[in-house]
């Protein structure tokens, strides 16, 4: 069975010091899947394709723009260790414009290696 999209949405607040304070909010729009590769779940061996799309939006700006700004795609390599551990090997290309009607022009090009544990306090606390 292949694992469904994860979908996120993230109101952000973030507040900058360049030219004095800046105070901006943002919306977050994140769609993502793990495809397996070598099994039909992500179970303990498995390799797998970790795809994502991400979508930004400025909510406070002089003249605030319909369409987001900025995208991320992300498409890379992981492998599940354990019911626990996992570990990732992803490459980010972010893209950006000024306006709606403008370009897209690549901003950066990120490749981030992560080691990621998930635990339940639950089974911790029962021992598991």
């Amino acid at each position: 069975m292949m694992p469904l999209p994860a979908r996120r949405l993230r109101l952000e607040e973030r507040v900058t010091e360049l030219d004095g304070w800046v105070f901006a909010m943002r919306l977050r729009y994140r769609l993502d899947t793990k495809i397996p590769l070598n099994t039909y779940t992500l179970e303990p061996g498995a390799f797998y394709v970790p795809l994502a799309i991400e979508f930004f939006a400025d909510l406070v700006d002089e003249a605030p723009e319909f369409f987001a700004k900025r995208t991320r795609t992300t498409v890379g390599l992981g492998y599940v260790i354990n019911k626990n551990w996992t570990l990732d090997l992803r490459y980010h290309r972010q893209r950006s414009r000024a306006t709606i009607e403008g370009e897209f022009k690549t901003s950066t090009n990120v490749i981030d290696f992560s080691v990621k544990s998930s635990f339940r306090i639950r089974d911790l606390v029962k021992g598991r």
